[in-house]
């Protein structure tokens, strides 16, 4: 299963890979841009959407633009009109928040900047290596960090096969989504998908056999400056697990409540490699120890309750 594709073929009534007949085989214009990137809930969508390079003028006439600029009902009206367009095609990315959590919080970390690079590798992949597919000739992207370091990781990293990438023409920058028609129409896409991802959430704490209860999704817009979304963190801690997994605990948001909640007993969390990295490896020192007992180191979460041993299984 491809990291970024989530193993389905339609998100919410989206099509996560669509190429319209008239953009199979000739050169086409790529716009990529994100939604829900600072969000403490939910997915980071990433889209690429592209029209043929012929078309890219009439195209560009139909209001795309950046999808904050615009109001809901003309972004919904907008996001319509791009999926019944017969020479707009879109790949749909989505980085969901155990994802990120997981490659975040690694002993080496995944920075955010770099899992956005790497979902753009994807889609581009997907698109260049397709049966017949659009022949990518220019490549606008809303930048993230540096421009240049963005477009050496694409370039490092894409591979040859089918189409070369150093023959693409990049144009990657702050705003694209306003400044190019393209990007714009990746960014409603974007956006769109990631309002309905976060609207149509489940839970899967609430759900099957293990399920520990209700969860509400008052939580506004999911970003931490949100005040919806700061009481629903705080009206949903829990002491063993932290949060539900809609949230992502790499963020500064989630690890300093969970740290500022130890009085109140929620669990802490504690990587082995926090006082020294060792890599996995064992200490020198280990070597030359003795053959007497060795005892194991208790987890916190049982020590700061004071519980102890009433049976011994040995």
């Amino acid at each position: 299963m491809d990291l970024f594709y989530g193993g389905k073929d339609m998100c919410l009534g989206w099509t996560r890979f669509h190429i319209p007949e008239n953009c199979k085989g000739v050169e086409v214009v790529i716009g990529i841009d994100e939604a829900g990137r600072g969000s403490v809930l939910g997915s980071m969508i990433y889209t690429a959407a592209f029209w043929p390079k012929a078309e890219n003028e009439a195209i560009s006439k139909l209001g795309f633009d950046d999808s904050k600029q615009l109001k809901e009902g003309v972004r919904e009206q907008l996001a319509d009109r791009i999926k019944a367009h017969g020479s707009i095609g879109w790949i749909i990315a989505e980085l969901r928040p155990e994802m990120i959590s997981k490659e975040m919080l690694k002993t080496t970390p995944t920075s955010l900047n770099a899992l956005s690079y790497k979902a753009v590798v994807w889609m581009l992949e997907q698109i260049k290596d397709s049966p017949n597919g659009p022949i990518i000739q220019d490549l606008f992207i809303d930048t993230v960090g540096d421009p240049d370091t963005y477009k050496s990781f694409l370039q490092r990293n894409l591979t040859s096969c089918n189409q070369d990438p150093a023959d693409w023409n990049y144009t990657i920058e702050k705003k694209a989504d306003a400044n190019y028609r393209v990007v714009g129409a990746a960014s409603i896409i974007a956006k769109t998908m990631r309002d309905m991802s976060i609207k149509e959430w489940i839970y899967p704490e609430t759900v099957g056999d293990n399920a520990t209860g209700s969860i509400d999704k008052k939580f506004g817009s999911g970003y931490p400056g949100d005040p919806k979304c700061v009481e629903w963190l705080q009206r949903h801690k829990s002491c063993v697990f932290g949060y539900p997994s809609i949230c992502r605990f790499s963020w500064s948001t989630i690890r300093e409540i969970i740290e500022k909640g130890a009085e109140e007993g929620i669990a802490q969390m504690k990587w082995e490699c926090d006082d020294e990295d060792t890599g996995g490896a064992p200490a020198i020192t280990s070597f030359f120890g003795g053959d007497g007992p060795k005892t194991v180191k208790r987890s916190p979460y049982f020590i700061n309750r004071n519980m102890k041993h009433i049976q011994s299984f040995d």
